[in-house]
């Protein structure tokens, strides 16, 4: 018998790991009450503030404040922007990010006479919820359909009455970005059958960014969804057996924790030394069972599995469940009970077929034991997933499937099913015609039960 090493797994190639870039928005923050922005006081000599809409920036941030609806004004004092007057607005640049609130946080010593009411628009329009009366903080939840990047957001005050309204007294305005959607962290080793431990490099983009600390994977491989309660990882994740495995990155970026979503990959991972060609497989009639179900090999998307007692060789209701196999130049051709070969296509992943063309299918035992087989055609693996028996590219193969086993039927004819002395008495082929006698082999129905003839 020999031996060697599986042929796929040979073929496994892990190639350098090219992460895509990343960014995690910052809140930006107008400070006012340092006067960061350089706004001018009142003019002492004209006494007035400005009058005009003016733009300023200190080469990070920039706003717009206009003030000439309704004569207003606006000026620097005290550690706060004071801005007067109905409709006069600030006006915020478009973010390259999502905005999913704003706060205009006022001074603390003017809340109790500033008594004004503010919204924030999109194009004339009211995107959140007016703030109304004196407080210190006004904070405005952006509608969702108006948060995305590039909106140009406008604080416009409105009139709300009284000897002081419609002035506000600012210290900062925040602009928060969305909650930032850290991307889940990727695998170098891409799913797949692999002989032997893996090593597994996860990394996080993310990771990379300046400012970014503390960073953090957890991952299971059981297939539930990890938290950060389960085991932790540096950046690599060592597999020595079958498993799928997922993970995920917490980190901390401006005083923020984020936590991503999972990654998933799935590997098969076999013995180093595995079993042998099947050159010792012959021609004749075989059960491909997984799981205790055996394929029904009829004509279709897939091979529908019946759940069946295994005894050695045999299988209940043996007869309509058996498929042939020939020898072909490479491999096997596999008939179904109807006399059609089955096969698949590189076309379609997933779909089983039967014909009256025929095209052979490859047979490695993967385990010496049980003969659990790779079963082949046109690189697609024959297993048993969920229920009923598919095919899947052999890179893909998910780690909860099974490998099918081949079981022999013993060449012992109708005798073997025919009880001594019984008289056959009627026959029928699998379409329901009677005949008189059997001619070919295949499958009959003899006396009312099935009968497989070789």
């Amino acid at each position: 018998m020999r031996k060697f090493t599986l042929f796929f797994a040979l073929m496994v190639t892990v190639a350098t790991s090219v992460y895509a870039q990343a960014t995690l928005n910052e809140t930006v923050v107008y400070d006012f009450a340092n006067n960061i922005l350089e706004i001018p006081g009142y003019d002492m000599v004209n006494f007035r503030g400005v009058k005009t809409a003016e733009t300023y920036t200190d080469g990070t941030v920039s706003i717009t404040i206009d003030p000439t609806a309704n004569k207003g004004e606006f000026y620097y004092e005290n550690g706060y922007l004071r801005i007067a007057k109905p409709g006069s607005k600030i006006i915020l640049p478009a973010f390259d990010f999502a905005v999913e609130k704003i706060e205009v946080i006022g001074h603390p010593s003017a809340t109790s006479y500033q008594n004004v009411d503010m919204n924030v628009y999109v194009g004339g329009k009211a995107v959140s919820t007016a703030c109304i009366g004196s407080t210190e903080t006004y904070t405005y939840e952006i509608a969702a359909d108006k948060q995305e990047a590039g909106n140009v957001y406008e604080l416009v005050i409105g009139s709300n009455g009284g000897n002081y309204s419609s002035i506000m007294f600012i210290t900062y305005i925040k602009v928060y970005p969305r909650d930032n959607k850290l991307e889940a962290p990727e695998f170098d080793l891409t799913s797949g059958v692999y002989v032997g431990e893996q090593s597994v490099n996860v990394h996080s983009a993310t990771s990379d960014i300046e400012g970014v600390t503390d960073v953090t994977y957890y991952y299971t491989t059981d297939g539930n969804e990890p938290t950060v309660d389960d085991e932790e990882s540096d950046g690599t994740i060592t597999i020595s057996e079958s498993c799928t495995l997922k993970a995920i990155v917490e980190l901390t970026y401006g005083g923020k924790t984020y936590v991503s979503s999972s990654t998933t990959a799935k590997y098969i991972i076999s013995e180093e030394v595995t079993s042998h060609k099947a050159t010792s497989v012959e021609s004749g009639n075989y059960f491909i069972v997984a799981n205790g179900y055996v394929a029904t090999p009829i004509k279709g998307t897939t091979l529908p599995a019946k759940e069946t007692t295994i005894n050695g060789n045999d299988v209940t209701d043996a007869a309509y469940y058996a498929v042939t196999l020939e020898k072909a130049d490479e491999g096997y051709y596999i008939k179904d009970v109807n006399g059609s070969y089955i096969y698949t296509t590189v076309m379609n992943t997933e779909r089983i077929y039967a014909g009256s063309s025929p095209t052979a299918w490859t047979i490695e035992f993967t385990n010496d034991e049980n003969n659990s087989a790779m079963i082949v055609c046109n690189g697609l693996a024959l297993i048993y997933l969920n229920g009923e028996f598919v095919v899947r590219p052999i890179a893909e193969i998910p780690a909860e499937a099974v490998l099918p086993t081949l079981y022999g039927i013993q060449a012992t004819g109708i005798d073997n099913v025919i009880a001594n002395g019984e008289t056959v008495k009627n026959i029928y082929d699998l379409l329901g015609r009677k005949i008189e006698q059997i001619t070919n082999k295949g499958i009959y129905i003899v006396n009312g039960k099935k009968v497989l003839v070789k």
